[in-house]
């Protein structure tokens, strides 16, 4: 797919949710009473659409690529090898090397041959990068998957969303309760699996391959999902504070709720980026969000690090102020995380651990 301007939007949108996770964590850490301490909660919880988010997008452009032209397998996984798969080596080095510097690793750990695999294979040498092996899975996989959508819709046309849509859903139930009887009894990580995003990633791979069809629908259905996000966030918000509180709740009931309020979060968003593409918005608000689009997959390999740092240096608890500090931190996080991408950019050894730049043979 060329630029798309609405995928780019909502792709910043995305890893603007997700350094708020990480930098908003402090408040949430911090502040631990009162008024404050369950609006942050609130909050940074509602953030955690952004990774059902990436997934989304994914899956949309892998559907629009294969509508438009045959995609070669082989070629297909050398290009994602590069993007994805060496960044989660070469980051996954870094961070464990800041691990052993910050102490949180004891060096003799990594001799072993065990961890290596647990890091690199789940994404877990830190933890936001168990999205890349999300990935990996996903481009494993998305041959298939594509296959299984088309198939459907050669079939089906007229009703093919509805029939995706139901098996989408009702196998993503049928993986909850796989892993709640069998496979949390032998592995413990579920968000690292790709199943997981299994719903979201079938709807956006039809969404990708009849990506006008979708565009439409959004627009002539959008009071329903408005009014549908509404519903699912408040009752989303009611677990939240459930959670907190310790009161006893329904996980099945409150996982099909979370998988519930990503989607229609998702759907909302891409509603938001369609009236501003349609309107041709280029405010400054916009401009950032475009900005911070382009310069995504970097900020979401560096910023961790300044996360860090911040995470160490705020120790205070007053919400007001520790509110405005960490918003200023936030915005600068970003800001340094685009101009260490663009240093990063200018060498291609470097340009190659941000996934920018082909390897010789591939």
């Amino acid at each position: 797919m060329k630029k798309n301007r609405e995928i780019n939007i909502l792709r910043g949108i995305a890893i603007s949710a997700v350094v708020g996770i990480h930098v908003f964590s402090i408040c949430v850490s911090n502040v631990t009473s009162g008024i404050s301490s369950w609006l942050y909660l609130i909050f940074h919880s509602m953030l955690q659409f952004a990774v059902p988010t990436f997934a989304f997008i994914s899956s949309v452009l892998l559907g629009y690529a294969s509508a438009i032209k045959q995609v070669k397998v082989l070629d297909f996984y050398k290009k994602k090898l590069c993007r994805i798969g060496i960044p989660l080596v070469a980051w996954s080095i870094i961070y464990l090397i800041i691990k052993v510097i910050t102490r949180s690793l004891a060096i003799n750990e990594l001799f072993s041959l065990k961890n290596w695999l647990f890091w690199i294979g789940l994404g877990k040498a830190y933890t936001h990068l168990y999205y890349l092996s999300v990935s990996m899975q996903l481009y494993l996989i998305a041959p298939a998957l594509i296959l299984l959508v088309k198939f459907i819709h050669s079939k089906t046309s007229k009703y093919d969303f509805l029939i995706v849509s139901c098996l989408a859903i009702s196998i993503q139930v049928g993986i909850y309760y796989l892993n709640k009887y069998f496979i949390y009894q032998y592995f413990k990580y579920q968000a690292t699996m790709v199943i997981w995003y299994w719903y979201i990633i079938i709807i956006g791979i039809w969404s990708g391959i009849n990506y006008e069809r979708f565009k439409v629908g959004l627009l002539k259905f959008k009071a329903i999902i408005g009014l549908g996000y509404c519903f699912i966030t408040a009752d989303f918000i009611r677990y939240v504070i459930a959670l907190k509180k310790g009161l006893p709740i329904d996980t099945a009931k409150y996982m099909f709720n979370w998988w519930l309020y990503a989607l229609f979060t998702v759907l909302v968003l891409y509603i938001v980026c369609i009236y501003i593409n349609d309107k041709n918005k280029h405010n400054l608000v916009t401009k950032y969000i475009e900005c911070v689009g382009d310069y995504s997959f970097g900020i979401y390999l560096v910023h961790p690090i300044l996360t860090l740092v911040l995470r160490r240096l705020i120790k205070f608890n007053q919400p007001v102020l520790l509110f405005v500090v960490v918003s200023i931190c936030y915005f600068g996080i970003i800001g340094v995380c685009i101009l260490a991408v663009k240093l990063l950019r200018k060498n291609r050894l470097t340009s190659i651990i941000i996934g920018e730049k082909k390897l010789i043979g591939t």
